[in-house]
């Protein structure tokens, strides 16, 4: 039998790759878990800041909100790939209004031939400020006019596990290789 080295799912008579030449964009968790967004997604670009939040930039002059680094990674990603979206950790006060204009902007800023998957973010303090973005996320990402789309739970995982973390938000090495591995899960190439 043949080595299959990439996944394809048939979804309404189109060609989606899982998990190939993925485009990942977030803050601080992510930029932290390049090498293991490498390890798993050799084919990936990561645009990731420290600090970075919906409409401000990351912190020691790193460039682009989250906004701009959606709308510059676009033209990075191909018909029928992956946009994994990591962001809301910084916005966690974001009330309703503002979490819904912030999600729906990002997301009308994809073509509807691109797949997006949003991961929930994970602050322990406030875990009903993380239940608010799940449910924002799950009616907003779902409903959005993507042909395929998903949120990655990570706020139940990391709820979970409170070994995978390594302060009130950001993952420690099991948590980011555990992180890696549910995008993975949710978008169809698991670890």
């Amino acid at each position: 039998m043949k080595n299959i080295t990439k996944s394809i799912i048939v979804l309404f008579g189109l060609t989606f790759m899982t998990g190939c030449n993925s485009v990942f964009v977030g803050d601080s968790i992510m930029n932290m878990s390049r090498p293991n967004v490498a390890a798993h997604f050799p084919n990936s670009k990561v645009n990731a800041a420290d600090g970075r939040g919906a409409y401000n930039g990351g912190v020691n002059g790193q460039p682009g909100t989250g906004m701009e680094a959606i709308a510059a990674e676009v033209a990075s990603v191909d018909p029928g790939k992956w946009m994994i979206i990591e962001l809301g950790s910084n916005n966690i006060s974001f009330d309703a209004g503002q979490r819904a204009w912030f999600i729906v902007s990002a997301l009308s800023t994809v073509p509807n031939d691109r797949c997006v998957a949003w991961v929930a973010p994970f602050v322990a303090f406030n875990q009903v400020q993380v239940d608010a973005w799940a449910a924002s996320l799950l009616q907003y990402v779902i409903l959005a006019n993507q042909p395929c789309s998903t949120v990655v739970r990570w706020d139940l995982m990391a709820a979970a596990h409170p070994e995978y973390m390594a302060d009130f938000t950001h993952p420690n090495e099991i948590g980011k290789e555990a992180l890696v591995c549910l995008i993975g899960s949710s978008i169809g190439s698991p670890c």
